[in-house]
């Protein structure tokens, strides 16, 4: 995220990301916060591994649920 909000302090666009991540820049005046009046955020969730590879017991069940979540969210969707 320091990146992200290193491109934010500098005014290179804009970004959706949690309120506790700058917190400290919002309370500073560093950044700024714009209210979102939309009822709906679609985004697109691309989750990509090699499947040949070790995967530990812990991102097998990330990816698991992941993908029950968003196919409860989306029916019909490819996982």
């Amino acid at each position: 995220m320091t990146s992200l909000q290193n491109c934010l302090r500098r005014g290179v666009g804009y970004s959706i990301c949690p309120e506790v991540v700058v917190r400290e820049q919002l309370k500073d005046g560093i950044l700024s916060k714009i209210n979102w009046d939309a009822e709906e955020f679609k985004t697109s969730v691309l989750m990509i591994w090699h499947v040949e590879k070790w995967c530990s017991p812990l991102l097998k069940h990330f990816i698991k649920i992941s993908k029950e979540i968003i196919s409860d969210e989306e029916p019909g969707i490819a996982v």
